[in-house]
């Protein structure tokens, strides 16, 4: 099992998004890279690739989903705190 830690950007926006991955990609870290949200992730690229589904919110926005169940991931800060976005996996 070869092991590589790859990149995926998101978009800053609250819908959900969609990121095609090895499947059982392990998420090492969620955070700001050049101004852009990043995930970063352990994988295994040999293996199979599956589609997994992800939320971002603003702190103060009122726009958390109460119809989905959520895993929080992690806390990307921007502007030195000016911005901070929270990403949750959709289970």
């Amino acid at each position: 099992m070869n092991k590589t830690i790859y990149k995926y950007e998101l978009a800053v926006d609250a819908f959900t998004q969609t990121i095609i991955m090895p499947k059982g990609a392990k998420i090492l870290h969620f955070g700001n890279q050049n101004n852009a949200l990043m995930i970063w992730a352990e994988v295994d690229p040999s293996w199979v690739e599956e589609t997994r589904f992800f939320r971002v919110l603003a702190t103060g926005a009122n726009n958390y989903p109460e119809d989905q169940k959520l895993s929080y991931v992690g806390t990307a800060l921007f502007y030195d705190g000016a911005f901070v976005w929270h990403l949750y996996e959709v289970l």
